[in-house]
Order: C-alpha cells, then sequence, then structure tokens
C-alpha cells in the first residue's frame, strides 16, 4: 500500500504556482501596444533610409595636372555659386584623375572650382592638433580660385580636364 503525502499549501505560495493576472495582463499590455508601435518605429526608420537625393546630379569627371604632371594626391571641390542651392561636392584626386561617383555627381547649377594638390609622401593628418599638409598649389587655384563649371539640367557626363599653368 501507498502512503499518500500531504502538501499545505498557503495563499502566499500559490503566487508563485499560478501565473499572475498582473502578468497576463502585462504581457497582453506589450503585445497589442507595443508591438504595432515596433512595426511604426521600424517602417520609419526604413524609409528615412531612402535614396531620395532632392538633386538632380551630373557625373563629372576628369584629368588635373598643374605644370603638364598630373596632380598625385588632391582634392577637388565644386562649391555653390549665388544662386544655385546645392550642397557642395567634395572628392579626391589620385594620380592626375577625379570622379564624383562617391557623391553621385553634382548637382545641377553653377560652381567654383577649388583644386588642391598634397604631397603623396606626406600622410593625411590624424587628428586636429596634427598640423595641415602642405599645399603645392597657388591660391589662385584653390582659396581664390576663379575656375568654375555650369551643370545644366538634363546634361550627360560631363568630361572636364583643367591643366593648371603657374
Amino acid at each position: 500500500m501507498e502512503k499518500s503525502h500531504r502538501v499545505s499549501v498557503t495563499s502566499t505560495d500559490c503566487v508563485f504556482l499560478r501565473p499572475s493576472s498582473f502578468l497576463v495582463r502585462y504581457s497582453i499590455f506589450r503585445f497589442r501596444i507595443l508591438a504595432p508601435w515596433s512595426c511604426c518605429t521600424v517602417l520609419a526608420l526604413l524609409s528615412g533610409c531612402s535614396d531620395d537625393d532632392p538633386y538632380q546630379r551630373v557625373p563629372v569627371s576628369g584629368s588635373v595636372t598643374y605644370l603638364g604632371q598630373p596632380v598625385q594626391d588632391g582634392q577637388i571641390r565644386f562649391s555653390a555659386r549665388p544662386g544655385t542651392t546645392a550642397p557642395a561636392v567634395v572628392e579626391m584626386i589620385t594620380d592626375g584623375r577625379y570622379a564624383t561617383s562617391k557623391s553621385g555627381g553634382v548637382p545641377v547649377g553653377e560652381y567654383r572650382v577649388e583644386i588642391r594638390s598634397y604631397d603623396p609622401n606626406i600622410p593625411l593628418p590624424k587628428s586636429m592638433d596634427d598640423p595641415p599638409r602642405k599645399q603645392l598649389l597657388p591660391a589662385k587655384y584653390n582659396t581664390q580660385s576663379e575656375l568654375e563649371l555650369t551643370v545644366a539640367a538634363g546634361q550627360g557626363e560631363i568630361i572636364r580636364d583643367f591643366e593648371l599653368l603657374d
């Protein structure tokens, strides 16, 4: 014959034996309220990651030489002239060539072109405390540049070479 065991359970012990009505209500709240908000948040984030660009851009590429020699390491900057509302476009010049592939092109409008050339043997500064790299071109090609570029709507790729003389 088997012995039966009696277990005494008080009302405070029952809290651990059955799900609390608070926990059930909280789970339903989380599902009914938080799930739709989570979906809305994900949709908002995804819509912010679109490729919509308010500017009509045109690819620009070409070569840059100074005194007949290719600019080995430099930078070309297209800064909007008054009347053109667009961001500046900055691209690297490597071995005498540049292309606006990283920026997607230059927006339609009129631009001042600034060109800088650096000694390729001097590395880029690693912090704001490092001295800037020495500029190898005269100011008339960068800080005082009068070089210009006009990008028209519907225009195809622009190939613009810059032959800089002293």
